[in-house]
């Protein structure tokens, strides 16, 4: 199959590279494909977040969608293990299935799977006291931006809670541009040899953030380091 072809944020994209990347590579890229130190390190610093200023927020046995659950279940086997009900939501029905294996490795119960894409959540009716998004908002293009947090609101509880990791256009710093830079060359000489792949990944202004919640119809209670949003319906 022709890379080039490919969506760059969509099924096709991600089911190529889990098959093509271990876990981590999905979760990190391809330069992080076999350290599980960076990941153990960020989960742990987002559920440090999450502790102070969500948990405290939502009651026991609450419902969380995990929007972009990935290959590891990471993130949803930790919301179970402190009291809650998961559904984890991927658009790969492969990184779904790495997922499962890790839910089962765990012993957990009370994760629910489901393949769907966050720009359109057709196949959700139920609504949820909190939606987390790691990892994946900034993957989808920005002018799914506003629709897929639209989508988010609408499958909320009243005055339920999302989190939503954005990207940040300001922490681009000149060294970060240049990486970029080499790391797309990288992409090139690897998608040549059918080893990487390109992904979208969208960074976001003050002004353009300020002006998604507003329309989506969100209101920013909580702004935390590395682009993490705490938002109430």
């Amino acid at each position: 199959m022709n890379n080039k072809t490919f969506c760059p944020w969509g099924e096709d994209i991600w089911e190529e590279k889990i098959k093509k990347q271990n876990e981590r590579g999905v979760i990190h890229g391809g330069r992080f494909s076999k350290s599980k130190d960076i990941t153990d390190k960020i989960t742990k610093e987002t559920l440090k977040y999450l502790d102070k200023n969500v948990f405290k927020r939502i009651k026991q046995n609450s419902k969380i969608m995990d929007a972009g659950v990935g290959p590891l279940a990471r993130f949803s086997i930790e919301f179970v293990k402190r009291g809650y009900s998961v559904v984890g939501v991927d658009i790969s029905p492969t990184i779904l299935n790495y997922a499962r294996e890790h839910i089962k490795k765990q012993d957990i119960e009370g994760i629910k799977l489901i393949q769907e894409d966050l720009t359109k959540l057709n196949k959700l009716n139920e609504k949820f006291d909190f939606i987390f998004c790691f990892g994946t908002f900034g993957h989808i293009p920005k002018i799914l931006a506003l629709e897929t947090l639209k989508n988010f609101y609408l499958r909320l509880k009243k005055r339920g809670l999302c989190f939503v990791h954005i990207w940040l256009e300001k922490d681009v710093l000149l060294k970060d541009k240049l990486k970029s830079m080499i790391y797309k060359l990288a992409h090139q000489l690897g998608m040549k040899m059918n080893k990487s792949f390109y992904v979208n990944c969208s960074f976001y202004s003050d002004e353009e953030l300020k002006e998604l919640f507003h329309h989506s119809g969100f209101k920013l209670i909580h702004k935390g380091k590395g682009g993490f949003f705490l938002l109430k319906k």
